[in-house]
């Protein structure tokens, strides 16, 4: 009631200084009295001027008559609700638990002891374990600075791979530029390049609305320590043994290494007019492959051209020339690393002699006959 006055004489004030500025309307008087001596033209719009002004006097006492009506409809329906809201207050405090779980039928006997609640279904191992993988690989990519990528979603563990799974795609500002999904995702790694390559597969890329499906999508991850994610998902490597980088536990100790690398230089330069390649270093060899090859590509004149690094390398002989496989490495030319496409890189020697490899005792060959 008071701010329904108070509005009241506000809008009476300032109504009443503004007609009394411009000399029709007087605070103290609601109609302006004539003067004397004014023509009857003048008195006609005088007292046409006092109607108008009447009228937007009656219009203001009823608006504001109004305000004041809502103001107290407000202040009940509020004080209605507060008195609601306390009742309720008194009886959930009053409230027998027990009493409510018999009617309810959960408590069939006097003791709460006897209220028999359905135990909650297992949790889903494979889910469980897709929600670890998630949280684990969200850590390590921020850890590398591996920031293109941003995990969403992800499904659930399925043998050697986990999905479906969701991943924003960024730019170098934090930006969101895409969108990748696929329905299964799993790891490729090689110790000796220090790479990881993040392999999704039956996915999706969608850049400003447009959908473009693939079979299968690669991102690798140079410059990094691929053991922690060994470590934290060693299921998403499906084809990755334990041992096949490290420098114990790869040497069977059946080649002198020394020999053996010594061996191979000399078989990789004989034809060196378009260059030739160069062993720089081998962890081991086990099973008939070399374990943690480093191999450097010359040019003719003995210039650098790249640096190779496998996991491990496998010799064969084709119907001519010696073929070398190399699986879960790298190729880096200056500062760029290119991870091998699929896991693998293969080198063709067209011009290897057989008898010369087989007489140097490379592992996997077969020995010379020597009938």
């Amino acid at each position: 009631m008071i701010a329904a006055r108070n509005t009241w004489f506000a809008v009476g004030s300032v109504a009443g200084g503004v007609l009394a500025g411009l000399g029709i309307f007087s605070v103290r008087d609601a109609v302006r009295a004539p003067e004397p001596g004014l023509d009857d033209w003048k008195l006609s719009t005088l007292h046409l001027e006092n109607s108008i002004l009447r009228d937007e006097v009656d219009e203001l006492k009823q608006r504001v008559a109004t305000l004041e009506e809502q103001l107290s409809w407000s202040e009940d329906f509020r004080f209605k609700q507060e008195q609601e809201f306390l009742l309720w207050q008194e009886v959930i405090s009053s409230m027998d638990p027990q009493g409510v779980l018999q009617k309810a039928g959960i408590l069939g006997g006097d003791s709460p002891s006897e209220v028999v609640l359905a135990e909650p279904s297992a949790p889903d191992p494979a889910t469980v374990r897709a929600e670890e993988i998630s949280l684990r690989l969200r850590n390590l990519m921020l850890s590398e600075g591996v920031h293109e990528l941003d995990l969403l979603e992800i499904g659930r563990l399925e043998q050697h791979a986990v999905g479906p799974v969701v991943f924003r795609m960024l730019d170098d500002r934090g930006r969101l530029v895409g969108v990748l999904s696929g329905r299964t995702m799993h790891f490729e790694a090689s110790v000796t390049a220090r790479t990881v390559t993040l392999i999704l597969g039956d996915g999706a890329e969608i850049h400003g609305g447009v959908r473009a499906p693939f079979e299968e999508r690669r991102f690798p991850f140079s410059f990094v320590d691929p053991w922690p994610w060994i470590e934290a998902f060693p299921e998403l490597f499906p084809g990755f043994d334990a041992g096949q980088a490290t420098p114990s536990g790869v040497d069977e100790g059946e080649y002198d290494l020394g020999i053996l690398r010594s061996n191979l230089n000399q078989l990789l330069r004989v034809d060196s007019a378009n260059g030739y390649f160069g062993v720089k270093h081998i962890d081991g060899v086990k099973a008939d492959q070399l374990r943690g090859l480093h191999l450097v590509e010359y040019s003719s004149r003995g210039v650098v051209i790249k640096h190779i690094f496998a996991d491990r390398a496998t010799f064969s002989l084709g119907d001519r020339g010696v073929s070398i496989l190399l699986e879960d490495g790298a190729s880096m030319r200056g500062d760029a690393k290119i991870a091998f496409l699929r896991g693998r890189f293969r080198i063709f020697l067209p011009n290897a002699k057989h008898a010369e490899w087989k007489v140097a005792g490379i592992p996997g060959l077969p020995e010379p006959d020597n009938r």
